[in-house]
């Protein structure tokens, strides 16, 4: 079949260049990819904020080689497959590759030690013995499912063209979402094999991890018109929980271990669903094309004016994204300091309370007493605003779930009613473009501690007597630490409304140009004249002849 699969895409190829189907262009490319790749099946990790991708993949590797954390970890594409011997490589987007040791990972993969992909790293590709009884499959943990906007989440959407086995984890905590349903429909487009893993399901009774396997079951059933399998999994390696073998186990032998023992026989099922999804989008968008050729020239000026609004739409659509952003974004500060506010008076009795320890420590002049005080101040606001940060993190993150909904159904909505349009003038039935965003989370905000002292006292120490104005000194540290509490908690509050306000302004103009590259492949495809007829034809009727061949694969 492989000779079968190159000559599709090279035909498909020249088809896209000929009639400029530029929105095919990442599918086109992920067959070839895959089709290049037949060592190996690709089966990548996806999941949103806190789904614990890592940690599932460090269970199944029984190693804790990648890092894990409360706040979003992973910036960059992850590899994991199996080797005779631990290696771990870097390899950066200007080519270069370096040789590291796994307990360096953590520095080029995690947010933390590499924020915002600073170093440049293309992926990290890492090969364990572990991973034996998996030969044959290639771990990929991505960074999220996330956006097209910034570096963590635009790598994973960039990559899913190119997913063979989709694992969708979901928090058993939190239910299986519209977001969700609207991912797996998206991978489903790529992959005949997305199976949805209910993670960190010790949390919960057999009664309940039932009634969540049921619903999940169910919905996706109806929503998608598909059988999606949906498996329990715990990461965690020693909960005390018998189950957690059995989930393990269950994983294992009814789909990991099958993929890796057929893998020849899945590499072509994969291939042969993504091509044949490359080339039904090529034909609708040829029908399209091909009706349009048909009507004279005046018809399709009067089928494009109305189709588009006569000229409107995108202006309209423009309008409709810019007043959205500014509602959503106008009054997140005091939204997130009314959250943040309230734990004022806790964070201050917990460094109110750690400083009376630490005080009796302290020695020395005022100088080098102002200069300590500072030091914890500023390592114990961070400590604790972090912390509130992980804890809370889900509500402070609540406002880009909302946007992410909000200019999705405004989107769609706009591509509903163009396909409708386009079915109504032309009566070729247009099934509207599937459609995701996803809004990255912001990085953590920096902590800054302030002047201690109004007038610099501390300058002129050897005036002060400490054994006079030791107590003074004291009570006005503690006062202090009020001020700087309520002052970061609103400085928190405003850096991640900062944060959150330019992912979602991203988002916006992104929505806009996707929007725009939508009305200009329309716009093409309706403005084709009758003198292209024949050559539409022919490629339509290509596209059938390519169609069966595809769908003569195994599982095709």
């Amino acid at each position: 079949m492989n000779a079968d699969f190159k000559r599709i895409l090279q035909k498909v190829g020249v088809i896209q260049q000929r009639f400029g189907l530029s929105s095919v262009t990442p599918r086109l490319k992920a067959c070839r990819e895959l089709l290049s790749h037949q060592d190996v099946i690709q089966v990548a990790v996806f999941g949103r904020y806190k789904s614990g991708k890592s940690s599932f993949l460090n269970a199944l590797a029984d190693t804790r080689v990648l890092p894990v954390g409360v706040l979003p970890v992973t910036t960059v594409l992850t590899w994991l497959r199996y080797g005779p011997v631990e290696s771990a490589r870097a390899e950066f987007l200007d080519g270069r590759e370096i040789s590291i040791d796994s307990g360096e990972i953590e520095e080029y993969v995690a947010e933390e030690r590499n924020p915002g992909n600073e170093k440049q790293v293309a992926t990290v590709r890492i090969q364990l013995p572990s991973l034996e009884r998996y030969k044959g499959l290639e771990f990929v943990d991505t960074p999220g499912i996330g956006s097209l906007f910034k570096h963590g989440t635009e790598v994973s959407l960039r990559w899913l063209p190119y997913a063979a086995v989709a694992l969708v984890l979901v928090s058993v905590d939190q239910p299986l979402s519209e977001e969700d349903l609207g991912f797996i429909s998206q991978l489903r487009q790529h992959t005949p094999r997305v199976i949805l893993i209910l993670a960190k399901a010790d949390r919960v009774g057999d009664t309940e991890l039932a009634e969540i396997g049921t619903f999940s079951t169910t919905h996706l059933m109806r929503e998608l018109e598909t059988e999606i399998p949906v498996l329990p999994f715990c990461s965690l390696p020693d909960v005390g929980d018998l189950r957690s073998a059995e989930w393990r186990a269950a994983l294992d032998e009814q789909i990991l271990r099958p993929i890796a023992a057929n893998s020849e026989h899945e590499h072509e099922r994969i291939l042969a669903h993504k091509c044949m999804s490359l080339i039904d989008e090529c034909a609708s968008l040829l029908s399209i094309a091909l009706t349009a050729a048909t009507r004279s020239d005046e018809e399709r000026l009067h089928i494009r004016e109305y189709v588009f609004e006569e000229g409107q739409s995108l202006p309209l659509i423009q309008k409709e994204i810019g007043l959205l952003t500014h509602d959503l974004t106008s009054t997140m500060t005091d939204r997130l300091w009314q959250h943040l506010g309230v734990f004022h008076g806790e964070v201050r009795a917990k460094l109110v309370e750690d400083f009376r320890r630490q005080w009796p420590k302290w020695r020395g002049n005022l100088w080098n007493l102002t200069r300590v005080y500072e030091q914890w101040l500023r390592a114990s606001l961070s400590r604790e605003l972090k912390e509130l940060s992980q804890r809370e993190g889900l509500t402070l993150l609540a406002p880009l779930g909302e946007a992410e909904a909000a200019l999705t159904h405004v989107v769609e909505r706009f591509l509903a009613r163009l396909a409708e349009r386009v079915t109504d003038t032309l009566g070729v039935p247009i099934v509207p473009a599937e459609h995701a965003l996803h809004i990255t989370e912001p990085d953590s905000p920096d902590v800054d501690v302030g002047a201690v002292f109004d007038t610099p006292w501390d300058t002129v120490w050897f005036l002060i007597p400490m054994l006079v104005f030791r107590s003074l000194i004291r009570r006005h540290f503690i006062k202090q630490i009020k001020w700087e509490v309520e002052k970061h908690l609103a400085r928190t509050a405003a850096q991640w409304a900062e944060r959150i306000n330019m992912a979602i302004e991203r988002a916006a103009k992104e929505e806009e140009s996707y929007v725009q590259g939508q009305i200009s492949t329309f716009d093409i495809m309706l403005s084709e004249t009758d003198r292209e007829i024949p050559a539409i034809r022919q490629a339509l009727d290509e596209l059938q002849s390519l169609r069966i061949v595809a769908g003569q694969a195994p599982g095709g």
